[in-house]
């Protein structure tokens, strides 16, 4: 017998789909984040989630309540680092789409697709997809002898003005 998923509901509120259609203002809630962030996670684009769920206002007034606060702009951000992992799955996917010929179904737009998704997928998992840069520096630095040739050139410019019989003025 296969165990059915649990539903976690924040503050015992209805499910998302239970609730009757949102006026723009009514508040958003923590349910509200909670099926955004698992609608990220699924792989899908908050424009996508926005424009699909009736019950949610529009993008920028959803980005904006999200950024807004600390907590919700953490778990956004990490929703966003796991939607990486299904973009890797979905470019998995499509590069080994072959068609009955064994040569890629549309292989112009797969390369655009799968460029697009891998650049997006390095912009928002930087930690693990992003380009990895690393400056290393291995010797030393001695300015000793520098240092040596610099007073050497002092005493001979020094020399010089003695032997001239230029004199040097110090004011106390």
């Amino acid at each position: 017998m296969s165990k059915k998923p649990e539903l976690t509901l924040v503050k015992n509120e209805l499910p998302h789909w239970l609730l009757p259609p949102r006026s723009p203002s009514m508040p958003l809630s923590e349910n509200d984040l909670a099926y955004i962030c698992e609608q990220l996670v699924a792989g899908n684009t908050l424009s996508s989630i926005v424009r699909d769920h009736e019950g949610l206002p529009d993008y920028g007034r959803v980005l904006q309540w999200i950024l807004s606060d600390p907590k919700r702009k953490a778990l956004y951000y990490e929703a966003k680092e796991m939607q990486t992992e299904r973009w890797e799955d979905v470019m998995t996917e499509k590069a080994l789409d072959m068609g009955d010929d064994g040569v890629p179904e549309e292989l112009e737009r797969t390369k655009m697709v799968l460029s697009h998704l891998k650049w997006l997928v390095a912009m928002n998992n930087r930690k693990r997809y992003g380009d990895q840069k690393q400056i290393s520096i291995i010797g030393q630095i001695d300015i000793g002898a520098a240092m040596a040739k610099a007073d050497e050139r002092l005493e001979q410019q020094l020399g010089q003005q003695l032997e001239q019989g230029l004199t040097l003025d110090h004011e106390d």
